[in-house]
């Protein structure tokens, strides 16, 4: 019975998320936009049930600079705690959102 468990235990926690973000449907770039030297490339989420939170890591190319992470004039303007942590040295930015 305690090995069951354990495979229980296991394979809810691999199954769960599984079935979360499955829900969740897709995220994609956005149209890129141009100016000077800057371009901005913004993400779309597209759902199935309401957003709540969202917690993802993003890598980026080497010889590209992320200057800003933004949620102004975006569907998740209003959630109360937005958060990222930029990683130069490993070129990845981590995006944190609660409603």
């Amino acid at each position: 019975m305690k090995r069951f468990t354990i495979i229980s235990v296991v394979a809810t926690a691999m199954l769960v998320p599984a079935l979360v973000f499955g829900a969740a449907g897709k995220i994609a770039p956005a149209k890129a936009m141009v100016t000077e030297n800057t371009v901005t490339i913004p993400l779309e989420i597209t759902n199935q049930d309401g957003l709540t939170g969202v917690d993802m890591a993003l890598r980026y190319s080497e010889g590209v600079t992320l200057k800003e992470v933004t949620f102004a004039g975006t569907r998740v303007e209003y959630f109360d705690l937005k958060l990222y942590h930029n990683d130069a040295a490993s070129r990845t930015v981590i995006i944190g959102l609660i409603s």
